[in-house]
Parts: C-alpha cells; structure tokens; sequence
C-alpha cells in the first residue's frame, strides 16, 4: 500500500482505534478498556508503553461484559416499569397490610 501509513502489523492505521476512542465508543472509562485487553477479552496490539490499537474489525464481533451490578439494575428497574404500567392502566392492587391477611383468615374459619 503506497503512500499509506501502516503500524508494522499489516494494516494501515486508519483500520485501528486507541483505547480513549473504544472507550468513547462504548460510554465507559479507559480504564475498563484496559481490563478487557489484559483479560484478552479484546485482542489489541500493544505499541510503546501503554498505548493499545484495537482494530475496528475486531470491535465488530465484541460482546461487552456485564457485571452481575449491571443484570440486577437492569432487572430492578424492568421491574418497577411492570408495577408503572400496571398501575397506571388500574390492573395493580396494593398487597393486604398483615391485619388485612389476618382478617379475611379469621372470616374463613367463622364461616
């Protein structure tokens, strides 16, 4: 490729990203980047120092890990909509208190 400018790897730069755009990219800090490559979780090429190139193609096939913090958030919250909904469109009914419960047993048994 003449006139491009290539990185010794056998692609022109431009085909590769560092860690602050990745971590851009996805909305976390490069720090969580840099934990995705050491965990090889991400292939990149390690240049001087502590400078990574991911390249794009590789980006493509990547699954971001969740943490188990992220699932429950998310489950929470998915939840708290169901009760939104629910309440909104009349179909919830709050739960019996104790003394409710205790009550309608107590009708149960004089009946």
């Amino acid at each position: 490729m003449e006139g491009s400018v290539t990185n010794g790897c056998g692609g022109p730069l431009a085909d590769y990203l560092t860690v602050p755009a990745v971590a851009t990219m996805f909305g976390v800090e490069r720090q969580t980047v840099r934990v995705w490559i050491r965990k090889r979780l991400l292939p990149a090429i390690r240049m001087d120092g502590n400078v990574f190139l991911i390249h794009k193609k590789d980006l493509e096939n990547f699954q971001r890990p969740r943490s188990a913090w992220f699932d429950a958030v998310r489950t929470v919250r998915a939840e708290r909509e169901m009760v939104r909904r629910a309440t909104q469109s009349g179909e919830a009914s709050t739960p019996p208190t104790p003394a409710e419960e205790g009550e309608v047993a107590a009708e149960r048994t004089n009946q």
